[in-house]
């Protein structure tokens, strides 16, 4: 019996077809453990992890995922000694981490013919590539920008009002036309995709790819390099938009396959089945 802790339910779900799994949120014993990254606090589940992690490192095998990136050295370094094995949902980071991202639900895209916003951004911060992409379009093309930034100054909120950028649209994805798939300088160099973009896929949002991500832009049909770039996506009717939806989902399937969840229990099975 396998032992899961702290998983995703669908991750949970799709193993228990090809692995005699259960969950250890009530201590049983087994023969292995996958468990999903706590960050370490005097939180009950953090300090669960920990025992798990101590109880069992050196009888059985441990498979962890480290989501958020936040395992400090000193601890998976001392992890390595054992067998175990580590997961990251970024292609090239640190070296003793394999890659496993969140995965994709590759399911039918409701694709909505009427669309409210041309395009719309949504993050806790603001990034370099948002002035790059979407403030240099909004002031260069006259396009108004919907925008939700929870983590911005008063002043900054200003300075972007007068650049068509506009912080009162409380907007559903569903009714988004476009974005811009931005990060940060570190995503761009680890590969470190926001597995958002997937969802706001399947509500009928094309995402458009900077060309910063230089492990994902080369596959994607939705490459952008500059604001004229975004624009001239924009300007595509909606049977062209929804034939790049779709190229989009079969790029990642062909390219990255990572990121579906049949890969994902496949990966993890066979850790366990020592192959």
């Amino acid at each position: 019996m396998i032992g899961t802790y702290n998983i995703n339910e669908k991750l949970f779900n799709g193993l228990s077809k090809i692995l005699p799994i259960s969950k250890m949120e009530n201590t049983v014993k087994a023969d292995g453990i996958i468990l999903q990254w706590i960050p370490l606090s005097k939180d009950e589940k953090s300090i669960k992890q920990i025992q798990l992690i101590q109880n069992n490192i050196k009888k059985i095998p441990i498979l962890i995922i480290d989501k958020d990136m936040i395992i400090e050295p000193k601890e998976y370094n001392w992890m390595k000694k054992f067998n175990v094995k580590l997961y990251e949902p970024a292609v090239k980071n640190r070296d003793c981490f394999g890659f496993l991202p969140d995965f994709i639900d590759f399911s039918e895209i409701n694709y909505s013919e009427d669309k409210k916003y041309e395009i719309a951004y949504e993050n806790d911060v603001i990034t370099d590539s948002f002035e790059k992409y979407y403030c240099l379009l909004s002031s260069k093309h006259n396009v108004k920008v919907a925008c939700k930034i929870h983590n911005i100054t008063k002043e900054k909120k200003e300075v972007y009002k007068k650049l068509n950028i506009d912080f009162n649209s409380d907007f559903d994805w569903k009714d988004v036309s476009t974005t811009i798939v931005i990060g940060n300088e570190k995503d761009y160099r680890i590969g470190n995709l926001n597995v958002d973009l997937f969802s706001k896929i399947q509500y009928g949002c094309l995402p458009l790819i900077p060309e910063e991500h230089r492990f994902f832009g080369s596959v994607m049909e939705t490459l952008i390099k500059n604001y004229n770039d975004i624009f001239f996506y924009m300007g595509y009717n909606k049977g062209i938009k929804k034939l790049l939806l779709d190229d989009i989902f079969n790029r990642f399937k062909k390219y990255y396959p990572e990121f579906t969840l049949e890969y994902q229990c496949e990966e993890i099975s066979n850790f366990f089945k020592g192959e």
